[in-house]
């Protein structure tokens, strides 16, 4: 298995709150790995294993459930693999619609 490491360097709010009191700098989404043997999906990237006892699970839907209300199943996400960036879509989408403006997160290889 070939993993790569990125790191956070930047993002863009989406039309949905953050969980009052949560803070996406909070250090809990970065670094992300990458399985870059996988097809990339959610499965394919997981979260520092050494957060754990303060951010959580390392799986894609734990950590974004920490900072979005909602259940997994509420939530759709777009993964981009282009080069040395990782580009994560997040959306908050209803039972057969979804209007909401998604969460960008923009993530840079870390060598």
């Amino acid at each position: 298995m070939s993993v790569s490491i990125y790191n956070l360097a930047g993002y863009s709010a989406g039309s949905f709150p953050v969980i009052a009191g949560k803070d996406i700098q909070d250090g809990c989404l970065s670094p992300a790995f990458v399985n870059a043997t996988a097809a990339v999906s959610w499965a394919s990237i997981s979260f520092d294993p050494a957060s754990n006892s303060t951010c959580g699970p390392v799986d894609l839907p734990s950590r974004f459930k920490r900072y979005f209300e909602g259940s997994y199943s509420n939530f759709a996400a777009k993964v981009d693999l282009n080069g040395t960036d990782v580009t994560i879509q997040l959306r908050k989408s209803d039972i057969a619609r979804d209007d909401s403006a998604p969460w960008i997160f923009n993530y840079k290889v870390a060598y």
